[in-house]
């Protein structure tokens, strides 16, 4: 599982979450160019990447590449 976004109080339910069902939280930064988190999540292959509706544009780039990746907005619940 990957997150992409700003430090907000969900991160601690996912990483925790994620700490419970054993599983691996992967952060990826925020200030990274488009291809710098391509590369970044090629190299992780999550199966879900959460991310703040700031980085709308951003994540489905990668769900082009992986239609299987779910994709969740932290403040729609959806994309």
């Amino acid at each position: 599982m990957a997150w992409l976004g700003h430090g907000r109080a969900e991160f601690f339910i996912v990483l925790f979450g994620c700490a419970k069902a054993r599983l691996i939280l992967v952060p990826l930064n925020w200030c990274l160019a488009v291809p710098e988190l391509q590369a970044l999540m090629a190299d992780c292959t999550p199966g879900a990447l959460i991310f703040d509706d700031e980085f709308h544009n951003v994540a489905p780039v990668r769900h082009q590449d992986d239609p299987e990746l779910l994709l969740v907005s932290v403040d729609r619940g959806h994309p």
